[in-house]
């Protein structure tokens, strides 16, 4: 499809050099089927200036080519079906009616990583200090209504390539709800690998109200402190999950781009609709959030995320 729309459109000056070996075009052009290896040497021999990756579903083949551009500082462009639910909240490049979207950078420069890191510290250090009473209000009424300890901590981390971290939350479930958890997928509401359920049996009386407005999630802010989490990034995940991304999805290489950065407490996913968007899309809103990120864009997030706590959007 994007080689016909570069054919059919020679005015916008774009030549395609060599394609990559894929399924799909395995009928056609055979002369222009390159394996990855070939695709680097026509970088640099044909002076190529950015590359497309074209195909129906997200593979392992963005982790060669990104490598591979990244190497040899050439822009690289994605083509994604995924990109179609999205449009509200990214910016999409457009070949010939055809939308695609950058990859991230390759790092934040060392400014930026300074200036996000003295702003979790500040912001986290005031945000405890104002939130001192609710953090003793809800563990008293943990600990009145059921047994088990307060606080919940979990293994987490943004993919499976990455070191856990010891991740908390104020506990809203029954004791021993992770046991249970095996025996509830057949009831999961969520696509992909994320487990949700808008009425989760092993939810407190307690646990309904701090996790819809979120206050379950204040005991991460120690998280931030420590160093372990910043204040705006992507969504670190249950080591469990990535079990099931392997399994049951197709999102290969792409979800793996998540670790250029601290994960967050909040970030695109959760101000764009939490548990009501899917794996894919959260990847994809990561991935942007990446690739764009600033000090400002952080407090642009984290003013929209006020509002969809309050009123507990997407929250379950």
């Amino acid at each position: 499809s994007l080689l016909l729309r570069f054919k059919a459109f020679p005015a916008l000056g774009y030549n395609p050099v060599k394609i990559m070996k894929t399924p799909v075009y395995s009928q056609t052009d055979r002369k222009l089927h390159v394996t990855s290896a070939e695709v680097e040497k026509s970088i640099v021999e044909k002076s190529v200036e950015f590359v497309v990756l074209s195909s129906p579903e997200l593979n392992g083949s963005y982790d060669d080519l990104e490598r591979i551009c990244r190497k040899h500082y050439v822009r690289m462009r994605v083509v994604s079906p995924e990109t179609d639910t999205l449009f509200d909240q990214i910016r999409i490049h457009d070949i010939a009616g055809l939308p695609l979207f950058s990859p991230m950078r390759q790092r934040i420069d060392l400014v930026k990583q300074v200036a996000k890191r003295v702003f979790d510290v500040v912001a986290s250090s005031l945000l405890l200090l104002f939130f001192s009473p609710v953090f003793l209000l809800v563990a008293i009424a943990t600990k009145l209504e059921s047994h088990g300890p307060v606080f919940f901590k979990q293994k987490r981390s943004l993919t499976d390539r990455d070191e856990p971290f010891l991740f908390y939350k104020f506990r809203s479930m029954h004791h021993e709800a992770d046991e249970k958890k095996e025996s509830l997928f057949p009831h999961n509401e969520s696509s992909g690998p994320l487990f949700k359920m808008k009425r989760d049996p092993r939810l407190t009386r307690v646990g309904k109200y701090i996790r819809r407005y979120s206050v379950d999630e204040l005991p991460q802010l120690f998280n931030v402190l420590r160093g372990d989490m910043s204040l705006v990034g992507p969504r670190p995940l249950p080591i469990s999950d990535f079990k099931r991304i392997q399994r049951t999805d197709d999102v290969g290489g792409y979800y793996r781009g998540r670790s250029k950065l601290k994960p967050g407490m909040t970030g695109l996913w959760q101000v764009s609709g939490r548990s009501d968007l899917g794996f894919r899309e959260m990847v994809m809103l990561d991935l942007y959030y990446i690739e764009n990120q600033s000090l400002l864009f952080d407090i642009e997030i984290l003013a929209q995320t006020v509002p969809v706590v309050l009123f507990g959007k997407g929250a379950y």
